[in-house]
């Protein structure tokens, strides 16, 4: 090797070179050859799955459109109430649940004369207590938020209910207690629930 390379003149580094220039340009064809597969399979893919991403796409928009201006049918309450109080008031998820919705046909006072109307109304109750009755505490700001943004983005559900203490009042300060100099802002919320009322169609 040691004499090749000192015998070495422009011939034999010319064809050196060449040989070199071969093995990495047919490395580097090989590695190109493995991508261009790949990019070819992964297209394969996608036009197999073309019409699904489609279909889950539109199926994605008309979800957030649905969650961000409530119209007159019905979505999973669930989905809308977690967006009102964990996105915009950043209440945990693991701090609240939701009760039982049990829609019922009641009489609501209408106009003039005692007149009345049958509704389908639907409560959502909030409770803000977990297994084992831990208490989850929240700011007033939090529970604000919460309550604005469920009105102002949906036609059906508005307030029914709202009931809240104080910390030191729910960990039983009092007379016999005693009372703390000043309050916290951190309130159990111990009843929240949200109502939605439709008439009930006339049977022709």
């Amino acid at each position: 090797m040691k004499r090749f390379f000192k015998n070495m003149d422009w011939l034999k580094g010319t064809i050196l070179a060449c040989i070199l220039l071969s093995l990495g340009l047919g490395i580097w064809n090989w590695m190109l050859a493995k991508q261009l597969n790949e990019v070819r399979a992964a297209w394969k893919r996608t036009q197999n799955d073309y019409p699904e991403i489609v279909r889950q796409t539109k199926q994605i928009q008309s979800l957030y459109e649905a969650l961000d201006q409530q119209g007159e049918d019905d979505i999973d309450h669930s989905i809308y109430f977690q967006k009102q109080l964990t996105e915009f008031a950043k209440i945990p998820t693991d701090a609240y649940k939701f009760g039982d919705v049990n829609p019922k046909q009641t009489s609501i006072a209408s106009g003039k004369r005692n007149k009345t109307t049958q509704v389908l109304e639907r409560v959502v109750p909030v409770k803000f207590e977990a297994s084992g009755r831990t208490k989850h505490f929240v700011t007033r700001e939090q529970i604000f938020v919460a309550i604005y943004n469920a009105e102002k983005n949906s036609k059906r559900w508005t307030l029914q209910d709202l009931s809240m203490k104080a910390r030191e009042v729910a960990e039983g300060y009092g007379p016999k207690k005693g009372y703390p100099e000043e309050l916290s802002d951190e309130w159990l919320v111990t009843d929240l629930k949200f109502v939605s009322r439709e008439p009930v169609s006339k049977s022709k």
